[in-house]
């Protein structure tokens, strides 16, 4: 993403990083030996190596597509199952899979992510951006807030009839397995009040 003043592009141009969304001047920079830009960059833009790899590391983890969720996690949703008095058949397969609203190849991908976004709209109340727009499409749709510091999950929803069963846990440790494997150190999880029980 890039800002133009009404010169156009030039030390004074602002640009944002395609991945953790930090703003630089160009001439700042070039002052800071970041980079030495002396025209517009086609196609994405980062500030630093470690930006650019984590986008190349989501990227694949997105085009490889569904996993299946690891026995011990599995073992997790299997108790809770057991606890509620129900049936969990051994052959029980629970696959998951990273979704990426500007990397959605095929009409697999797109569908989940309409499902995805139906889910937030079942379970929140409508979050509109500052223009009118529609905060919980934008966040389906756009880029993940990850950087090699800092990941932000702002929002979680799991539908009714499957709440209290072990998915979300399994699908937060499937995360912070994630966030582990591609180097980023810390995980950004709000939370209102009471909901703390959500996360362990």
């Amino acid at each position: 993403m890039h800002e133009f003043s009404t010169y156009g592009f030039g030390s004074h141009t602002v640009m944002i990083c395609d991945k953790c969304e930090r703003e630089f001047h160009v001439e700042c920079l070039k002052a800071h030996n970041m980079d030495n830009l002396k025209a517009l960059p086609k196609g994405n833009w980062f500030c630093c190596n470690d930006c650019k790899s984590i986008n190349s590391s989501l990227r694949k983890i997105v085009v490889h597509g569904e996993e299946k969720l690891l026995d011990d996690l599995l073992r997790i949703i299997k108790r809770r199952y057991e606890r509620k008095g129900l049936v969990c058949s051994e052959n029980h397969v629970i696959k998951w899979r990273l979704l990426h609203g500007r990397i959605a190849y095929d009409a697999e991908a797109r569908s989940l992510l309409s499902q995805a976004l139906s889910l937030l709209h079942e379970q929140f109340n409508p979050i509109a951006d500052a223009q009118g727009g529609d905060l919980l499409a934008d966040m389906v749709h756009g880029p993940p807030e990850l950087g090699k510091e800092v990941a932000e999950l702002p929002l979680v929803a799991t539908r009714r009839n499957c709440q209290g069963q072990g998915y979300f846990q399994a699908l937060y440790a499937c995360v912070e397995r994630l966030l582990c494997l591609i180097q980023v150190n810390s995980l950004v999880i709000p939370a209102a009040e009471g909901a703390e029980s959500l996360w362990t």
